[in-house]
């Protein structure tokens, strides 16, 4: 009665959590519940658009770059675990789609990982943190980690490049302090890049989907 009585002041708001429409009247309810729990802190698909499109309004362009980013990631996880490498191939898909959620805020990749451990997405969070600058981390990266930073390495805008052109883009703007910094940045993902075609057996160029020398 008292929510009836209110009904006029009631407002739909956003959230990330399907959980909410989740029913369990059933035994088969219960089931599902249990396989869905098992991956709890990883976001589903239309979880991602609500974050990307409603929460955070990510322009569109942006979205596709994130997108093009999942495809490449889900290229190299193939490749590792093709080559007996243990990869969490949806957690990485999952990080790719939603590496640039904070892209208009400060720090980005920080805030951004912020933003998804208050939502209790913490093991995408922890990647998102890093996806931009892998040194942030106060460990040592996971796999996934590093697949999602060099995944986002490998793609200007909407377009598969080389690391080198993407590096060399952002490098001819800036003033030669800052320009130094990035070839720094271009150092550690080249050798993050050398790291997984060791234990792939042949270069990352030959697996990612699209990519032309």
């Amino acid at each position: 009665v008292f929510l009836k009585s209110r009904e006029a002041a009631a407002r739909e708001i956003a959230v990330a959590d399907s959980y909410i429409l989740f029913d369990i009247d059933t035994a088969e309810d219960y089931t599902a519940l249990l396989e869905r729990y098992r991956r709890y802190e990883l976001p589903t698909d239309e979880e991602c658009e609500v974050i990307l499109k409603t929460i955070c309004r990510i322009k569109p362009e942006r979205i596709r770059h994130c997108y093009k980013t999942a495809e490449v990631a889900a290229d190299i996880s193939r490749a590792l675990n093709n080559a007996g490498q243990p990869v969490d191939t949806e957690l990485v898909r999952i990080s790719a789609i939603l590496h640039d959620l904070a892209k208009e805020q400060p720090k980005h990749d920080t805030t951004g990982g912020q933003i998804l451990r208050e939502m209790g997405f913490k093991k995408v969070g922890e990647i998102v943190a890093v996806h931009s600058i892998l040194t942030n981390s106060e460990t040592t990266p996971s796999i996934e980690a590093k697949i999602v930073f060099l995944a986002d390495k490998f793609v200007g805008g909407e377009k598969i490049v080389s690391i080198e052109e993407r590096y060399d883009n952002r490098r001819r703007s800036l003033p030669p302090e800052r320009a130094k910094l990035v070839r720094e940045r271009m150092a550690v993902a080249l050798q993050v890049k050398k790291e997984l075609e060791t234990l792939i057996g042949h270069p990352l160029e030959k697996v990612i989907t699209g990519f032309e020398e």
